[in-house]
């Protein structure tokens, strides 16, 4: 018996990136802080908590220089001892 092909779906615009951002009032806020201030800050976390969705929000009509890395495990070398 063949097994059915699989069909791909498009997620909507409002799945892949909901119109609100709920639940980060104090990270904004922080984050307000050390702009207002003139300070560097940097988001440091898990994948998949939202630290790209809270940077776009924020800067959102703001002139600003964003910089991203990715941390990459198999490029790390140990230290020399």
């Amino acid at each position: 018996m063949a097994v059915p092909a699989r069909r791909w779906q498009v997620l909507p615009p409002a799945l892949v990136r909901p119109p609100r951002l709920v639940g980060r009032k104090h990270e904004l806020r922080t984050t307000a802080a050390a702009w207002d201030s003139g300070r560097a800050f940097l988001q440091i976390g898990d994948a998949g908590r939202g630290k790209c969705r809270l940077l776009d929000e924020f800067l959102a009509g703001r002139q600003a220089l964003r910089l991203q890395a990715r941390f990459q495990p198999h490029r790390v070398r140990p230290a020399a001892g």
